[in-house]
């Protein structure tokens, strides 16, 4: 096809019309370099919409080469090419704020300063490698996939020519999840203790603190997902059947410590749960209670997003001088109904997994139900050496 703009061709694809930006230029150093930047039509709205954007890179490509900014190979470091890779994708604020967390901490320390473009797969490696002494699973895998975006947009400003993350695989972590790995150390009456005596006397203190103790109090007996507890509607509780359905989770809006309503986390957590009957009056006195549709909305009617449940949670457990976090609850549900015998199938079911495997992840062992095991195990007759 023909040049529609000058450093600009169009190419035709099987899904439309590729246009790409690419010119050759000296910099500051006298270096030979290249340009080059592709947009998809499919991409965008319209063919038309895509050229715009070709253009629009063209002239600031063109305007930053004659002022000698224009990120090259030789110039342009680690730091720099992850502030590009921010910018190309549209982030959500809570999403930009934890790919900081991860870059400031593991990443720009050691790399930085250090030229993309020399670079190599085996600097990626050892820096999982360094971090996967002091970082879950989950962590790790959160470094690497910040690896591949700043490798892509590394690549797609032709500041490299090679993926040279492709290769990198996950190395095993040598710190157990966080949630998972820490056990209850304290009561559910303790937490609730420490929640009644945070903040004010005032109406929303008193509202905010009834609403938090509620849900912590669900989560406990139903082991809810807190995003989970957190998305109930008022609509979702029946009491005539006993019954709460679950089918949705809060997530992080981007806007201050504010959630909003998001797909569940799988499809078995779309489910209908049984209540015990020592529920019924904590749910009445939340439903009337609550003004909001959402059963624990807070004072003014917004949900709380993760940010701000926690930050809650631990500034008054710290004041009580207790350790705790609402997804312990969770686990601890999980480890009561399997050492209680309850099958595993059961079980599953309640807490909306995937699989009996993530199940039993949950279900946490300790000294006490070890040694219980092999205490009860002495009493029966046991094969002869």
């Amino acid at each position: 096809m023909k040049r529609p703009e000058k450093y600009i061709i169009a190419r035709q694809r099987p899904k439309g019309i590729l246009y790409e930006v690419s010119f050759k230029y000296k910099d500051a150093t006298g270096h030979r370099n290249a340009f080059s930047r592709s947009f998809p039509s499919w991409e965008y709205s319209s063919p038309a919409a895509a050229l715009k954007a070709a253009c629009a890179c063209r002239d600031e490509a063109r305007a930053q080469m004659l002022t000698g900014s224009l990120p090259t190979r030789d110039r342009t470091t680690v730091s720099q090419a992850f502030d590009l890779a921010m910018d190309l994708e549209n982030f959500a604020p809570e999403t930009l704020r934890q790919h900081k967390i991860v870059f400031h901490s593991c990443i720009e320390p050691d790399y930085g300063s250090t030229p993309i473009g020399k670079l190599t797969s085996a600097d990626i490696r050892k820096n999982l490698a360094s971090t996967a002494q002091k970082k879950t699973k989950g962590q790790l895998q959160k470094l690497l996939t910040l690896w591949r975006k700043i490798v892509e947009a590394a690549l797609d400003a032709d500041l490299i020519q090679k993926d040279i993350v492709r290769a990198v695989r996950l190395p095993s972590a040598q710190v157990e999840t966080n949630h998972r790995q820490a056990s209850m150390t304290c009561t559910l009456e303790d937490v609730l203790g420490a929640i009644a005596q945070y903040g004010t006397n005032s109406d929303k203190d008193d509202f905010n603190r009834r609403i938090m103790s509620g849900a912590l109090t669900l989560i406990a007996v139903l082991g809810l997902r807190p995003a989970e507890a957190f998305a109930l509607e008022k609509s979702d509780i029946d009491l005539k059947h006993n019954t709460i359905r679950i089918g949705k989770r809060v997530g992080a809006s981007g806007e201050g410590y504010g959630g909003k309503i998001v797909k569940p986390k799988t499809d078995q957590s779309v489910r209908t749960l049984p209540f015990p009957k020592s529920l019924r009056t904590l749910l009445g006195d939340l439903l009337d209670l609550q003004d909001s549709a959402y059963l624990f909305a807070r004072w003014d009617g917004s949900l709380w997003s993760v940010r701000a449940r926690s930050a809650y949670i631990h500034a008054a457990c710290k004041r009580a001088g207790i350790e705790f976090t609402s997804y312990q609850l969770r686990h601890q549900f999980s480890t009561d109904l399997v050492t209680a015998g309850v099958d595993l199938r059961t079980v599953q079911d309640l807490m909306g997994h995937a699989s009996g495997k993530m199940t039993l992840d949950y279900a946490r062992s300790n000294e006490d139900l070890m040694r219980k095991a092999l205490e009860d195990r002495e009493g029966k007759d046991l094969p002869k050496a």
